[in-house]
């Protein structure tokens, strides 16, 4: 019997795999690579935040500035101090939405998705990790980052550097001498503009740092003088950014308090979805591997798995961290529980029973996102247009009651749901103000907050006076039609309900409809389900105020924004 040819391996890949054939593994990665690509950029819902982030950009840019600093869009905090920590992305979004509309903003999420993937490729080369591991990889991988890669928002662009920094810092670890390191204080400059995720990125270059220091001095490896340094320079760069210090105070303030937001509750707390336990399932796997585990990689795995147990917006973050650390161990681990499968899945002979398997594991998520991206053509949106939802409460817009309310004249100081806040600046401000929206802590105060959460959880036997009520000049209210805060609002004698339908409810005070001369319906005006859109074309209401069904976006080069927006 022939001895097997020596293989190259890294110092944290098995020792003891044996390759394909290198054309056929080639195909196959490609094909895996592509299916995991199209999976995650060929569908697109518009995050209840997206219209306030492209608005942000088109407004800093027709203002000729970096940041706004003071509040220009709530009526209960105007003025007070606003700390964008997505300032750059969001400039980004707002050139690619005046250049090529939709088709923009999709290009970039793709973009980012792309590069996602050719980092974990390169992960998956250093490691030689094998076909089968890296199917399944690479598959579940994508599931997992699928509730969030579906939504075009800022926070992409951090899984994409906090792999990019992961890949980085364990090839240095295995190689002291490594110059790319250095490459982490600019990439940090960048970072630190596009999504306040960049504090990831300083975790885990101090955890690196700070284990070279003990790997030194207990085992006299590598240079802890280098470490101190880059953790230095990494820390300087997080400054390159309009605020200074002031932006490391928001945000430490912003994580250090309890969050209301769904994402960052426990992962037992919420509706559960199987997906959130794929990087779980696949750490199991990674554990038949132990012996191509590292101390680092356990540290590193295990401290981002508790982040993801306890803020369900960090799965990403741990998909991400799996991504890029565990295809050596995963590939050790698949062969260890499955010794005799891959024994055949190794035999030359068997390259057609490779093949069916592959070609099976990569038409699975193309199935499943074909169905997606039917639907969404069927209801008048194609795969490179952004989808609002106009149906259900997360994350639907409530395209009907905004055109009900722009075709009736009506504007003011409007109070509406927390995810609906930036889909109200987009289509109704400058005329229209709001009490609060999912900027959230980058500019309202802590009791602003408390009394914003103290309304939507107010019941019909509340207390007849609230402060965001009643403690600001609020006007008008549209709110989710079957919530506890539209319900105590309606029960009022001061308020009035003008419309309503399965989504939104639309009221106002009725000293407001007297200021104004405005005789309300003697009921309020009902639609049939049926009538409201359940998929439509970002931004969603027309300049006229009906619901978009199929538009093509077009440049815009009208002189004022609110031209800019109208024309959308």
């Amino acid at each position: 019997m022939s001895a097997q040819p020596a293989v190259r391996h890294s110092d944290h890949a098995p020792a003891d795999i044996v390759p394909l054939p290198t054309s056929e593994r080639r195909w196959f990665l490609w094909a895996v690579w592509l299916s995991c690509v199209v999976f995650l950029g060929t569908s697109a819902i518009a995050d209840p935040d997206l219209w306030g982030h492209t608005l942000y950009g088109l407004r800093a840019i027709e203002l000729g500035v970096l940041v706004e600093r003071d509040d220009p869009f709530s009526y209960t905090a105007s003025g007070a101090r606003w700390i964008n920590h997505e300032w750059l992305t969001e400039s980004i979004y707002g050139l690619l939405w005046t250049r090529a509309g939709n088709v923009g903003l999709t290009l970039w999420r793709n973009l980012q998705v792309c590069a996602l993937f050719a980092i974990a490729a390169v992960a998956a080369k250093r490691a030689r990790a094998g076909v089968a591991a890296l199917t399944l990889l690479w598959i579940l991988t994508a599931e997992a980052l699928g509730n969030y890669f579906i939504f075009v928002r800022p926070q992409i662009a951090t899984f994409v550097f906090f792999a990019l920094f992961l890949l980085i810092l364990r090839h240095w670890w295995d190689n002291p001498r490594s110059r790319s390191v250095w490459a982490l204080a600019p990439l940090m400059a960048v970072w630190v503009n596009l999504h306040g995720g960049f504090l990831a990125g300083c975790g885990m270059v101090g955890l690196y740092c700070g284990a070279a220091v003990v790997r030194q001095f207990l085992a006299k490896r590598g240079d802890a003088r280098i470490a101190l340094c880059v953790l230095g320079l990494v820390a300087g760069a997080t400054l390159v950014n309009p605020y200074g210090l002031e932006l490391h105070r928001m945000l430490w303030e912003h994580l250090g308090t309890e969050q209301l937001v769904r994402e960052w509750q426990p992962l037992w707390a919420i509706r559960q979805s199987p997906v959130y336990y794929a990087p779980f399932v696949l750490i199991l796997v990674s554990l038949a591997g132990w012996r191509n585990w590292k101390a680092i990689d356990a540290l590193v795995i295990g401290v981002t798995m508790w982040q993801a147990c306890f803020h369900v917006r960090h799965i990403a973050l741990l998909s991400v961290a799996i991504l890029i650390l565990l295809p050596g161990p995963i590939t050790l681990g698949l062969r260890r529980v499955f010794p005799q499968l891959h024994q055949r899945w190794s035999a030359p002979e068997r390259a057609r029973l490779r093949g069916g398997l592959v070609a099976a594991a990569v038409m699975l998520p193309l199935v499943l996102q074909g169905q997606t991206v039917l639907r969404f053509w069927r209801e008048g949106v194609a795969p490179w247009e952004i989808a609002v939802e106009g149906k259900s409460e997360i994350p639907g817009m409530p395209l009907r009651a905004v055109s009900v309310m722009r075709e009736s004249g009506l504007s003011g100081n409007l109070l509406t749901d927390y995810g609906w806040g930036q889909f109200m600046l987009w289509h109704l401000y400058p005329e229209t103000r709001v009490a609060f929206d999912g900027r959230y802590r980058t500019v309202y105060p802590a009791n602003l907050e408390a009394e914003f959460l103290e309304f939507q959880t107010a019941t019909v036997d509340a207390d007849p006076r609230t402060p965001i009520v009643d403690s600001y000049p609020t006007d008008l209210a549209i709110l989710p039609t079957s919530s506890k805060s539209a319900a105590y609002l309606s029960a009022r004698d001061d308020w009035q309900s003008l419309y309503r339908d399965d989504q939104a409810e639309l009221l106002a005070r009725t000293a407001y409809l007297k200021r104004i001369g405005w005789e309300p319906p003697a009921q309020p005006t009902a639609v049939a389900s049926g009538r409201i859109p359940q998929w439509s074309v970002f931004p969603g209401v027309t300049a006229n105020g009906t619901p978009i069904a199929k538009r093509a976006a077009k440049p815009v080069n009208d002189a004022t924004l609110t031209n800019r927006l109208a024309e959308k």
